[in-house]
């Protein structure tokens, strides 16, 4: 479909009308009846602008509750430094292929 941005502003009634230009373009505007979205009002809005039901995206309210729960809890900072500094090294370091090439 899109991954496309909106500059500057995204209030609702600006998100509401690229969802519309996407989803008229894919032929799909008749079709949806829901979009699963952040916990942004500003999307909500636009989804009901739209007349779409809006579904929270429950892995996004987890990983907002977990964040928030890390961050009250000062102890773990040292922990949180140790885990990023980990993956950082993995994540720079060269990848093998596996036998079957992939």
């Amino acid at each position: 479909m899109d991954s496309s941005s909106i500059d500057g502003s995204q209030a609702g009634n600006l998100i509401s009308l690229e969802m519309y230009n996407v989803l008229s373009a894919c032929e799909l505007y008749d079709k949806v009846l829901a979009a699963v979205t952040d916990n942004g009002t500003n999307v909500a809005m636009g989804m009901n602008d739209m007349g779409l039901h809006c579904i929270t995206c429950y892995a996004h309210r987890v990983n907002l509750a977990v964040v928030q729960a890390i961050e009250a809890v000062p102890e773990l900072d040292e922990v949180k430094q140790k885990v990023s500094t980990v993956v950082r090294e993995q994540q720079s370091m060269p990848r093998s292929k596996s036998k079957s090439g992939f």
